[in-house]
């Protein structure tokens, strides 16, 4: 595999990650008002949600 292509894909998942976790952030305030989270809950519901994240595609 060509460097150059190896660089995008590699840029390409870290902007994906990261838009990921705004969209997770901003889902977070809805989800904490809807379903009344504490502090540990919202950790385990955003953490849920990266790692399916992560493990979804593949």
């Amino acid at each position: 595999m060509p460097p150059g292509l190896v660089y995008f894909l590699g840029a390409l998942g870290a902007v994906l990650w990261g838009y990921d976790n705004g969209v997770i952030a901003g889902a977070l305030l809805f989800m904490t008002e809807e379903f009344h989270l504490d502090p540990a809950a919202q950790g385990v519901v955003s953490s849920s949600l990266a790692i399916g994240a992560g493990v979804g595609p593949s």
